[in-house]
């Protein structure tokens, strides 16, 4: 397998359970909270990191709203 279907599938691994993509956004702005953004923004720079990358809107997530309050 190459790397373009490679990411193919992850990305319909996503699309397919949302679960999975948030728990890679969870890893995600985890790292950012690391590196000193507060809990909101490293929230938001995951969100668009997997929109750029895999092209999932973990925004819609239930969880998100949860990941913005102060």
């Amino acid at each position: 397998m190459n790397t373009k279907e490679a990411m193919n599938q992850l990305k319909e691994a996503m699309k397919d359970d949302i679960e999975y993509a948030w728990g890679w956004h969870c890893n995600i702005a985890v790292s950012a909270m690391d590196e000193g953004l507060d809990h909101s923004a490293s929230n938001r720079a995951a969100a668009r990191f997997m929109k750029n990358a895999f092209d999932i809107d973990t925004t819609k997530c239930e969880h998100f709203n949860d990941t913005q309050k102060g």
